[in-house]
């Protein structure tokens, strides 16, 4: 079989390859960086149906521009004199208002729950901390519980089942964690995991199969011909490649444009703290501060903030600063913890302008495909995505639905 080069070892360029090398393909994955740099491993490790909603919504737009003028807010926006992200920015805002989002979210869920069903059926290879116990959404205001009650609703015309928590039944689900929160909805089908071990298990299985791995190794250019990429260009020397998938997060849209295709992306950088569990059982998140929560084997960790902008943006204190000031107020039992070098952790996710993924055939090129732009939620689709481009790649077929996420719907 062609040789199929991956370009990225994030999740998705991982189960990508994990799919592929069951069908017996000799894959090669290039990264710029070195293992354990990509944003796949310091993220919240959520497999979210409940987040059937895409980033660009009228109600992001909304609170977008109260946030904008608070520097410890968890959404933000860094202008800079660059076409690409005018260009970006002024399709982010038409998406918000579109008609796409009502329409687009049943697909959005769809994906959602077959990533699911493909972590149940791996989950007994593994050890990388699956647990299907729900997720709390909590509120803490009148206004946060009359958004989250409004999502239950559509999810439950969707189809997916919640469960309205407060009081003495709140205390039931979270007897430990003394949350200063008003209520909660529960989405029972929400599962998490540990982010950091299903990467090492990927890994380690991948090359037990033979995959290769080449780290440090920067991609610079592609060959081809006929529409048909033959050799990959990087800093290290040509590899030669029968197929190409682009999963390299924020940078895919970079490496898009060197084939002549545009395919907008945007650095959205977050942070998380990773700290000691001091009784939470339930991953949660909180709605007002946009805070994650997740129990890890070894500890807790807070993720949050969306801060988009150019790559290499500086981290941002005044983003650190409000993700503390909110553990403290909603989690008082963790209003003494510090931010440190070892529990802070940075990392760009890639979005697109309408917040859905681009997934599929990089048209016109017959063998180059794409599996980028999940935003927060690529832990949650990196299964499905890997399957979706195993398919199409080796087959020319898939039995989902992907028109939404057509890797070439802002190229005309």
């Amino acid at each position: 079989m062609a040789e199929v080069v991956i370009a990225g070892s994030g999740v998705v360029g991982l189960f990508s390859a994990y799919y592929l090398s069951e069908k017996g393909y000799s894959i090669t994955v290039i990264d710029k960086d070195s293992w354990g740099n990509s944003c796949s491993f310091g993220n919240a490790g959520m497999i979210v149906p409940s987040h059937f909603t895409p980033l660009a919504n009228p109600a992001i737009m909304l609170k977008g521009l109260q946030w904008f003028v608070k520097r410890e807010s968890p959404f933000s926006i860094h202008p800079y004199a660059d076409p690409d992200f005018l260009r970006w920015l002024a399709l982010f805002a038409s998406s918000s208002f579109s008609r796409r989002v009502s329409g687009s979210k049943k697909a959005l869920l769809a994906l959602h729950l077959k990533s699911r069903e493909l972590y149940g059926e791996i989950g007994s290879l593994n050890n990388f901390g699956l647990k299907n116990n729900g997720i709390l959404m909590m509120y803490s205001t009148s206004g946060g519980e009359k958004e989250e009650l409004k999502t239950a609703r559509i999810a439950g015309s969707l189809g997916l089942p919640v469960e309205h928590i407060t009081g003495n039944r709140l205390k039931e689900v979270e007897p430990e964690a003394l949350y200063n929160i008003r209520g909660a909805v529960k989405y029972p089908l929400d599962s998490s995991l540990n982010p950091g071990k299903l990467m090492s298990w990927l890994q380690a299985t991948l090359i037990d199969r033979g995959v290769k791995f080449l780290y440090d190794t920067e991609i610079t250019d592609f060959l081809w011909s006929s529409e048909k990429i033959n050799k990959v260009l990087t800093s290290k020397g040509a590899v030669d490649a029968g197929h190409l998938i682009i999963s390299s997060g924020a940078w895919s849209g970079h490496l898009a444009s060197r084939l002549k295709v545009r395919v907008p992306h945007m650095h959205g950088k977050g942070y998380s703290i990773t700290t000691g569990n001091r009784g939470i059982r339930l991953p949660a998140l909180l709605n007002e501060a946009r805070i994650s929560i997740t129990p890890l084997e070894n500890g807790i960790r807070f993720g949050g903030t969306m801060q988009i902008g150019r790559p290499g943006m500086k981290p941002d204190k005044n983003k650190l600063r409000g993700m503390m000031k909110a553990i403290h107020e909603f989690v008082p039992a963790y209003n003494d913890i510090t931010l440190t070098p070892a529990n802070v952790w940075q990392g760009s996710r890639s979005l697109s302008p309408d917040g859905l993924p681009y997934i599929g055939r990089l048209r016109p090129f017959g063998n180059v495909f794409i599996g980028s732009a999940h935003g927060m939620m690529g832990v949650s689709l990196a299964p499905v995505t890997g399957k979706i481009i195993s398919d199409i790649l080796d087959s020319d077929n898939t039995d989902i639905d992907i028109r939404a996420f057509d890797p070439v719907r802002f190229s005309h």
